[in-house]
């Protein structure tokens, strides 16, 4: 049996249908019902029941968007910080298995590797000096610490504003994979370069030269230089270093067919203007596919970037809209990143790329960023 922490948010409901449909029974552990963010009780729960696997898909993300987090601090450091470590701890202590919902958005930007000369080898974070140390946890003060930072929530672990599990539920739907290419079609301007699967341009082939496992995260509070959704996401991983029998699965801006206000496809369609950038995406089915077979297929433990292969540019995203006839709209977007902080956002965004190689070569696939897109249009349902 399966217990699945968080399951009421977007990501979670996501979990709790695969699991469904696919025979595997899980307790979806409410809240409300037993409070898991009491270390003795969920460590208790865990010898009583002795489940084979434990999901954490609880967090803080902030409504509608990581704005939000910026007004609940206290919230946002609880759950996606201070949480994953009382998980931890209550898992190692019972030696249950377990995998937590993490983000590819304690990057930006592109990595910055050196290259050792001669070799064509780059610097891995596990040998690198830039590692940081792990964090120290206190669960009963609810605090987080590091060398570099020390954070304190005035909320106790009865807090329960602070684990909204993802977001808003999200309606079933079934698991979509294919590698057929014609279902991806020809993007035809300046911005948008002629696509196919049989002839990818650069994007679909670069996704060696994203953010790799191994990269230190450089968009925290370590840098001074993030929201604080991502700051405390970043956090969250810091504080499960070295954790044994553990998953870390970097989910990343998640769409599917479903129309949802936490759908990256939804967004898009609804806001008045967008930002240009590049980004690496995740179909939620699909990552949520992936990251049971890492249970299942008994995958090495560890940190993995769970995102479509390849990556797309707000411009493709559009293109692929405009060529499904879903809606008929024109798209304005802001000039620059500058002019989208002054009218449109209280705190920086995460861009960037990551790299899936790692996940990969553990034989879990998943399709093409753009032909995913394109089969999320093409099967959309509208709420």
């Amino acid at each position: 049996m399966f217990i699945l922490l968080g399951g009421s948010g977007y990501v979670g409901m996501a979990f709790a249908r695969y699991l469904t449909s696919h025979g595997i029974p899980f307790r979806n552990l409410r809240r409300a019902e037993h409070d898991y963010a009491q270390l003795d009780g969920l460590r208790n729960l865990l010898r009583e029941t002795k489940p084979t696997f434990l999901i954490n898909c609880a967090g803080y993300t902030g409504k509608p968007n990581v704005d939000a987090c910026e007004l609940h601090k206290s919230e946002c450091l609880f759950g996606n910080a201070v949480l994953p470590g009382i998980i931890r701890q209550a898992c190692e202590d019972t030696a249950t298995p377990w995998g937590h919902i993490s983000s590819g958005c304690i990057y930006s930007g592109s990595p910055q590797r050196s290259s050792v000369s001669g070799t064509g080898l780059t610097a891995n974070y596990a040998d690198s000096a830039d590692q940081p140390k792990p964090l120290t946890l206190n669960p009963q003060l609810s605090t987080v610490q590091s060398p570099s930072c020390a954070l304190v929530s005035d909320h106790a672990l009865n807090s329960t504003e602070g684990l909204k599990s993802a977001s808003q539920p999200g309606l079933p739907t079934g698991k979509i994979r294919t590698s057929n290419s014609s279902l991806v079609p020809h993007l035809s301007t300046v911005h948008c370069p002629p696509t196919t699967i049989d002839n990818p341009q650069p994007s679909t082939l670069q996704s060696a030269a994203g953010f790799r496992e191994t990269d230190p995260p450089n968009f925290t509070f370590r840098q001074n230089n993030c929201s604080f959704y991502s700051g405390t996401k970043a956090l969250g991983e810091e504080v499960l270093a070295g954790a044994s029998n553990c998953y870390i699965w970097r989910l990343r801006i998640p769409f599917n067919e479903m129309d949802s206000p936490r759908n990256y496809l939804t967004k898009v369609m609804r806001y008045d203007r967008l930002l240009e950038a590049q980004n690496s995406l995740s179909q939620l089915d699909e990552f949520v596919h992936a990251a049971v077979d890492c249970w299942q297929k008994r995958v090495p433990f560890g940190i993995y970037n769970v995102t479509n292969p390849g990556f797309v540019t707000t411009h493709e995203v559009v293109e692929l809209i405009q060529q499904s006839g879903l809606i008929k709209k024109q798209f304005q977007f802001f000039k620059d990143e500058d002019e989208f902080m002054s009218l449109a956002a209280k705190t920086p965004r995460s861009n960037c790329v990551l790299d899936t190689t790692k996940l990969q070569k553990t034989g879990i696939e998943m399709t093409e960023v753009h032909e995913a897109i394109a089969i999320a249009l093409r099967n959309w349902k509208w709420s």
